[in-house]
C-alpha cells in the first residue's frame, strides 16, 4: 500500500501485514472510507485460509484483527473458475462480485449479495442482461456513494481497447434493470486494458488500474448519493469517517460495548459543495438509561388535586404543554395544564421545583439542548406571570439525554417531547 501525503504525493510502496498476504495470490477488494475495515481474497476462518471467497478485518489498536470469511450461500457452487473478485458497497449493505460459472473461462458475469437484517447474505444473483453479456467479460465493480452508478470493466463491443470502463445507472430495487451502458472514453479508458476503476469520496479524482499507464487521474464534476450502513471507528482514538451525499437528512447511532446508545443528525437537505462536517459523539457508560416512566415517584399532572401536598423527589408530568414548532413560544392551549400547576404549588408554598424541558431526538444535540432551556424558561416565566413567587422555580434543558420511551417510533418520540417538574426542596 501507499499514503498520499500532505503535499499530494504518494509515498513508497510498503508490505501489508502478513495477515493480508497469507497466500500465493492475494489481494484488497474494498477498504471501508473510513480506513477501519479491510475485505481481501480468499476465505478465512480465525486468520486460517479455508478456500476461495471474501474476508473481513478490522482494525485493532495499532494492527489488524484477524481475517474472518464471509458467509456467501452458494458462492462455492456458483464460482468454477480461480479468477474473481468483489466489491463492497459504501453502506456495506450490497456485496458485487464477478465470478464465472464455467472452470477454465475468462468470460465473468457480475453478481450481487445483499445483507439481511440478520447480518446474513443473500445467494448472489446476476445483475441481469443489462450490464452481463454472453459472450465478452465483465469485471471489476465499482458502486459509486449514490448506490445507483455502478462502474465496471469489460471487453465487449464499442470500447477503446481491450477492456474499458463502462457506466450504469441501476434503476429500481431489483438490481436486475439498469441503463444503457456507456463507455467513459479518454483519458479514461485507452487502446490497452483498463480496469479496476474507483472514485474518491469528493468526486475529484478517479483511479483505475492500466496495462497503458501503472496508475491514473482524471477530474469528475459530480458523484454522490445515499450512504446508509455501518461503519467501525479507529480503536484507539475513536475517529470514523463515512461518505454522504447531499439531498437527505441522515441519523446516525453510536453503539459500543457496556455503553449506552447515541443518536444524532446531519441535515445534508440542502446540496453543497463537496466538505467535510466534523461530528463528535459522546457515549455514556451503561447505568445512563431510559428513565422509567411508571416510577413510583413520577405522577402526571391531571393525578394531582388542585390542593394536594407534594413531596421532595416527587416528578410531575405536564402532559399539555404545547410550543410553537421547533421554537419555545407558549401555545395557548397550554395556558390550562400550567394554571394547574400555578394552583398546586400556592397550595404548597414552601416547596421548591426544578422545571424541565425535553425533547426527541430528531435535531442536532446542542440544538435540542437549547431549544429545551428556552421551552423550561418560557413556561417558568408564565409561572411567575401568574403569581408564583420569584425564586421557588429553577430551570433546566435536558434535550434528548432522559427519554421515557423509545425514539424510533413516532408515538415514543411524542412521549419524550415533556415538560415536567421535580420537587427538590
Amino acid at each position: 500500500y501507499s499514503q498520499l501525503g500532505e503535499d499530494g504525493k504518494w509515498g513508497p510502496a510498503t508490505q501489508a501485514p502478513a495477515l493480508m498476504n497469507a497466500q500465493a495470490n492475494n489481494a484488497v477488494f474494498w477498504i471501508s472510507p473510513d480506513g477501519n475495515r479491510v475485505m481481501i481474497r480468499g476465505a478465512y476462518e480465525d486468520g486460517v485460509y479455508k478456500g476461495r471467497g471474501f474476508s473481513m478485518l478490522n482494525k485493532e489498536g495499532d494492527g489488524w484483527s484477524k481475517p474472518q470469511m464471509i458467509n456467501i450461500p452458494g458462492y462455492e457452487s456458483l464460482s468454477k473458475d480461480m479468477y474473481s473478485g468483489g466489491f463492497l458497497t459504501s453502506n456495506g449493505k450490497h456485496l458485487l462480485i464477478y465470478l464465472s460459472e464455467e472452470k477454465n473461462s475468462f468470460i465473468n458475469d457480475i453478481y450481487v449479495s445483499h445483507l439481511n437484517d440478520d447480518n446474513t447474505w443473500t445467494t448472489p444473483e446476476s445483475l441481469g442482461s443489462d450490464v452481463n453479456t454472453f459472450e465478452y467479460d465483465e469485471i471489476s465493480p465499482f458502486m459509486a456513494a449514490d448506490g445507483v452508478t455502478l462502474y465496471f470493466a469489460s471487453n465487449r463491443p464499442g470500447g477503446l481497447g481491450e477492456h474499458d470502463i463502462w457506466m450504469v445507472r441501476r434503476l429500481d430495487e431489483s438490481w436486475k434493470k439498469w441503463s444503457k451502458p456507456v463507455n467513459l472514453g479518454a483519458p479514461v479508458n485507452t487502446p490497452k486494458w483498463d480496469a479496476y476503476f474507483t472514485l474518491d469520496a469528493s468526486g475529484e479524482y478517479a483511479y483505475l488500474s492500466s496495462m497503458e499507464r501503472t496508475s491514473g487521474g482524471a477530474d469528475y464534476d459530480e458523484v454522490g448519493g445515499k450512504n446508509e450502513g455501518n461503519i467501525l471507528s479507529e480503536p484507539q482514538s475513536g475517529d470514523y469517517k463515512m461518505v454522504l451525499p447531499y439531498g437527505k437528512k441522515y441519523v446516525m447511532r453510536a453503539t459500543a460495548d457496556s455503553f449506552n446508545t447515541v443518536v444524532d443528525t446531519i441535515d445534508l437537505t440542502i446540496v453543497d459543495a463537496y466538505k467535510q462536517i466534523h461530528r463528535d459523539l459522546y457515549l455514556t457508560p451503561e447505568g445512563v438509561r431510559i428513565v422509567n416512566p411508571d416510577d413510583s415517584s413520577r405522577r402526571n399532572m391531571d393525578e394531582l388535586s388542585d390542593d394536594e401536598e407534594l413531596r421532595e423527589g416527587e416528578i410531575i408530568t405536564l402532559n399539555n404543554v404545547y410550543f410553537v414548532f421547533a421554537k419555545s413560544y407558549l401555545k395557548s392551549e397550554s395556558y390550562p395544564e400550567l394554571d394547574k400547576v400555578v394552583k398546586v404549588l400556592k397550595a404548597n408554598p414552601g416547596i421548591r421545583i426544578e422545571l424541565s424541558a425535553h425533547t426527541d431526538w430528531i435535531g442536532s444535540r446542542e440544538d435540542n439542548m437549547k431549544l429545551s432551556q428556552d421551552r423550561a424558561i418560557s413556561a417558568k416565566e408564565y409561572l411567575e406571570y401568574k403569581g408564583v413567587e420569584l425564586g421557588r422555580i429553577t430551570t433546566r434543558g435536558y434535550g434528548e439525554t432522559k427519554p421515557i420511551a423509545n425514539n424510533m417510533t413516532a408515538e415514543g418520540r411524542q412521549m419524550n417531547r415533556r415538560v415536567e417538574f421535580i420537587v427538590i426542596k
